[in-house]
């Protein structure tokens, strides 16, 4: 076997991979649970009657979508400290992250709740519902329904992002590769395997996302 393969044919490589892909996916889930909440609310602001808040809701996903992700993470390391905020790598690419994926969720979420047919706020209003479980009881439901597609789709690019989080120290599953490939001279045999790893976990992710796309436009078409 060739001296740039030998590395994976030990168990402890793949451990320390496989330690690397668990920080991945933690910092990925904080994320992706709290990202949804912060998004959620942050897509009813944009919808407020209120003219301030949706302002500010507006200029907030305006901002953060036109920054890179890459300058989100670096800034955000590197001015909690400034801040006497003193932090993991990992929970300062995680709030980095979270600020990123607010934005972009917030947008999804509100396509979603706009899909939804006036018609079933009306009928539900005219059946007595108040404002609040209308949206909880009838709104919401039919517009997560279009909305999961989306989700799951920025999802999977959010989970690649945290691979930007090596620049900033996050002892993720890119960084690992990387001191594997410094210690033994293998970059193109390391990023080789690292890709396959990203994508055996992606491409399901991927393949489930068309799925329920394809669900929903079916629904939709025999309705």
């Amino acid at each position: 076997m060739p001296r740039e393969w030998e590395v994976f044919t030990h168990v402890q490589t793949w451990a320390w991979l496989g330690g690397g892909l668990l920080v991945t996916l933690r910092v990925a889930a904080l994320v992706v649970a709290i990202s949804l909440i912060t998004g959620t609310f942050l897509a009813l602001a944009r919808l407020s009657r209120h003219g301030a808040l949706r302002w500010a809701a507006r200029a907030y996903i305006n901002i953060i979508r036109g920054i890179p992700v890459f300058l989100i993470i670096v800034f955000t390391y590197f001015a909690l400290p400034k801040l006497k905020v003193n932090v993991s790598a990992a929970t300062s690419v995680t709030l980095a992250l979270t600020i990123y994926a607010t934005a972009l969720i917030a947008e999804i979420v509100r396509a979603g709740i706009l899909a939804v047919p006036p018609g079933q706020m009306e009928a539900a209003r005219s059946l007595g519902l108040d404002a609040r479980t209308t949206f909880a009881h009838v709104v919401l439901p039919q517009a997560f329904r279009t909305m999961v597609p989306p989700l799951v789709g920025q999802y999977i690019i959010l989970i690649k992002n945290t691979s930007i989080g090596s620049i900033v120290g996050l002892d993720e599953l890119l960084r690992r590769t990387v001191i594997i490939y410094n210690t033994y001279q293998n970059p193109a045999q390391s990023l080789l395997v690292v890709a396959v790893l990203y994508f055996a976990f992606l491409f399901p992710l991927s393949t489930l996302s068309r799925k329920l796309e394809l669900k929903d436009r079916r629904a939709d078409f025999s309705e």
